[in-house]
């Protein structure tokens, strides 16, 4: 687990340093598999020992230190990052975190989430439900272990390449059945070793050949923690190089030249010792540390915390975990721990439903009101079947059709505004947007969008594109948070099995922008008047969260950012911005800047002149600025 500590603490030799999760999970299945290996052979296993066992040693460290974050969670953070404390900690309480997560955003973009990290102990314990059971039915049925744990084993490792091509390695991080090959590999390793030693007397080899495995294995798990970053698509293919290396280091054995001089070191048994404590301590820490510091924590202050972590790790080894689970009273003692994590679970749900508030939640709701922090309903476009997309009722001989991502669904409140103003005088609205989705055509996201489903952007473009070319639609306004595809959400073809994201300065992209270009031409020689509409300014500054006073009221006051400059943006949307008004211009549609009726010729505002804030986060206006200032698009859905 230190490579892991190593890696979140940002020491930059350890870029890898995650690769320590899958290490962990290869020693998990083999010394727990040896437990359960030993007790079938003396004809001595019950689930309920054996779940004694796991309880006594994963939960007492676990509830105190998911105590002391809630506790920390109260004091320090806004109401959203505690309602999304409230259900991770359920999460983590059913060791369901990893399918939580895996809904959400990816792993190396979540440094916000305090219980992050428990995704691995909620996959270890998803195993312990299934393993002990095919065991038991296995040695009953006198079936071939290493044959039924290498079918596991294959189906698992094939499922992990699969879901890495499919979903960029998002499902295969957190689902447990792409990280069981890892622990079943220790587990065969243990099976494999028990029946050497019972027909041989000795377990593992010996002498040179013992020196280069472990060598060879050692060089494996480092090359996996140094070479590897967190771009790299994981598990995949390069998992195997940290499981097989800590298999070699296994195989061999304690008299290897590794094993006994480096990892057999004082040093290192102390720290295998308190590594399950430290693991848990090391990582909300880290993040309740930024979150206070405004996001950033210099070297010196992540130092700083993984010493205390390491400090803590050792507290509740000795006064917590060593007393519980090497005391006399272990069925009673995992019987009140069980307990115990049923009520977390209860005061999970209960931050979660807004029954438990944070300190702060009075400020945050004083600066951001809560209805007016998103679109609305009915503003996003799902399919079902053939019926979809939002309307505003009115004149349907001369239709006005809103396509695009969130951004083309923001600009509804102003123009329900103007429907209930102009009454039967309005045309007819349809919002055919999905919040993620470019109005691209043939391209796709990786994962798993905001509704739960994987992304089908290529196949709800097309529906959209049906629909925008019927005769009925006299008018078509295209919004998007363009530039999010090139710098933060990449697409990828979806004719593409490879899934290669697709850069700005790339032929992929000129490809792009020439089939976008085609149906503009083609809806505008249908006869539609058609509008582009570019983005508006996106800035860190935008997001009223920046305006939210200091977490700690001891620390220094923060001063209010109420402007951003124009050119103050990522060179890569402006490029894109440019390249967009371009191609609009050459095909005849209208192209319609948000920078040009909301800012002046050097900044862009954050608050209105009330002194309340623009955005309701980097790039979104809040509905009610929309629905008071933004006129922009007035005319678009007024005039004949």
């Amino acid at each position: 687990m230190l490579a892991v500590v190593g890696f979140h603490a940002e020491i930059g030799a350890l870029r890898g340093g995650f690769a320590g999760v899958d290490v962990f999970f290869v020693i998990s299945g083999y010394l727990i598999s040896g437990i359960i290996f030993s007790a079938l052979h003396k004809g001595t296993f019950t689930f309920a020992e054996f779940y004694t066992r796991r309880i006594n040693r994963i939960f007492p460290a676990l509830i105190v230190m998911a105590v002391t974050v809630v506790i920390l969670g109260a004091l320090v953070l806004f109401p959203p990052e505690f309602i999304q404390l409230g259900k991770h900690v359920l999460g983590s309480s059913t060791f369901v975190s990893n399918l939580m997560l895996w809904k959400e955003t990816g792993y190396f973009d979540s440094a916000d989430k305090p219980l992050l990290h428990l995704w691995s102990l909620a996959v270890e314990e998803q195993f312990y439900l299934m393993w002990p059971l095919v065991l038991v039915v296995a040695w009953r049925r006198k079936w071939n272990v290493t044959l039924t744990a290498g079918a596991i084993i294959a189906a698992s490792f094939i499922w992990n390449i699969w879901a890495v091509s499919h979903y960029a390695g998002t499902a295969a991080f957190y689902l447990p059945v792409t990280r069981f090959w890892e622990i079943l590999s220790g587990a065969i390793l243990c099976w494999r070793e028990m029946g050497t030693r019972a027909t041989t007397g000795e377990a593992k080899v010996a002498g040179w050949p013992s020196h280069v495995l472990s060598i060879c294995g050692l060089v494996l798990i480092l090359l996996s923690i140094t070479l590897v970053d967190a771009s790299t698509v994981w598990p995949g293919w390069f998992a195997l190089l940290p499981v097989l290396g800590t298999v070699l280091v296994i195989i061999a054995g304690k008299g290897a030249l590794v094993n006994r001089r480096i990892l057999s070191s004082k040093a290192l048994v102390a720290m295998g010792l308190i590594s399950y404590p430290l693991y848990l301590w090391h990582w909300p820490l880290l993040v309740i540390a930024r979150l206070v510091n405004e996001g950033q924590l210099t070297r010196f202050g992540r130092l700083a915390v993984i010493a205390l972590s390491t400090v803590l790790a050792a507290l509740t080894f000795v006064m917590v975990e060593r007393p519980i689970r090497f005391g006399s009273h272990k069925r009673r003692s995992s019987q009140l721990l069980l307990a115990g994590m049923a009520i977390f679970a209860f005061v999970g749900l209960s931050i979660q439903r807004q029954v438990v508030r944070p300190r702060l939640a009075r400020t945050y709701d004083s600066i951001l009101k809560p209805t007016d922090s998103t679109i609305g309903p009915g503003a996003y476009f799902n399919e079902a079947g053939i019926a979809f997309g939002s309307t505003l009722e009115g004149d349907p001989q001369r239709t006005v059709v809103f396509i695009g991502d969130s951004h083309g669904a923001m600009y509804r409140p102003r123009i329900e505004f103007l429907a209930r103003a102009m009454q039967g005088r309005f045309p007819k609205v349809v919002f055919l947007t999905f919040g993620g989705c470019p109005p691209f055509p043939g391209v796709n996201r990786h994962g798993i969008s905001w509704d739960g489903a994987p992304w089908r952007c290529d196949q709800l473009h097309r529906a959209i594109m049906a629909r925008v070319m019927r005769p009925d639609v006299k008018r078509v306004v295209i919004a998007a948070f363009w530039e999010g595809y090139v710098t933060v959400f990449p697409l990828h073809f979806s004719a593409d099995r490879s899934g290669a994201p697709i850069e700005l300065h790339s032929a992929a992209f000129d490809s792009v922008l020439g089939i976008f270009g085609r149906e503009l031409r083609d809806m505008r020689r249908s006869g539609k008047d058609v509008y582009l509409v570019l983005s508006n300014p996106s800035s860190h500054w935008n997001n009223p969260a920046s305006m939210l006073p200091r977490r700690l009221a001891w620390l220094e006051k923060k001063e209010i950012v109420r402007s951003v400059l124009r050119a103050d943006g990522d060179p890569r949307a402006m490029e894109l911005r440019e390249r967009l008004r371009a191609l609009a211009t050459k095909e005849g549609v209208t192209v319609i800047d948000p920078m040009d009726s909301l800012c002046d010729q050097v900044t862009c505002p954050t608050v209105d002149s009330a002194g309340r804030p623009v955005y309701r986060d980097d790039h979104h206006f809040r509905p009610s600025f929309v629905r008071n200032y933004v006129t922009f698009l007035d005319t678009v859905v007024t005039s004949r």
